[in-house]
């Protein structure tokens, strides 16, 4: 998607990240381009845009302006819950992996106390 209201351009770029990187770079190093600014990068489970062709549509600036500060907090919340996800799973891991750690040391204790106990009945005998 490619929107130009009030002297600027706002784009959305869709696709294999390798091949973004790529446009990304190209765009960057073309002096056509200025204040190259990247809002939001996050992985996507299906295109947006992919049934979209150029056009072109004329829109009222003031009209513009909200439409992209709404695309641009919608695209922040998604991007912020999706970390809250992110940071989420991270400690539902931790405690996971706390868990099984202290699992794993009552279970050890446990084998060394039957072993220990089974020494002194063994020496008592």
């Amino acid at each position: 998607m490619l929107l130009f209201t009030g002297g600027s351009f706002l784009q959305m770029l869709e696709g294999d990240a390798e091949r973004i990187d790529e446009l990304y770079a190209r765009l960057a190093g073309d002096e056509r381009h200025a204040r190259l600014t990247q809002i939001v990068r996050e992985p996507i489970q299906g295109r947006l845009f992919g049934d979209w062709s150029m056009d072109f549509a004329a829109v009222d600036p003031t009209d513009g302006a909200e439409r992209m500060a709404a695309g641009r907090s919608a695209m922040l919340e998604a991007r912020r819950r999706f970390r809250l996800l992110e940071r989420l799973k991270q400690r539902r891991l931790e405690d996971w992996r706390l868990a099984g750690d202290k699992e794993l040391e009552e279970l050890a204790s446990e084998s060394y106390l039957a072993r220990w106990t089974g020494r002194l009945h063994a020496a008592g005998e």
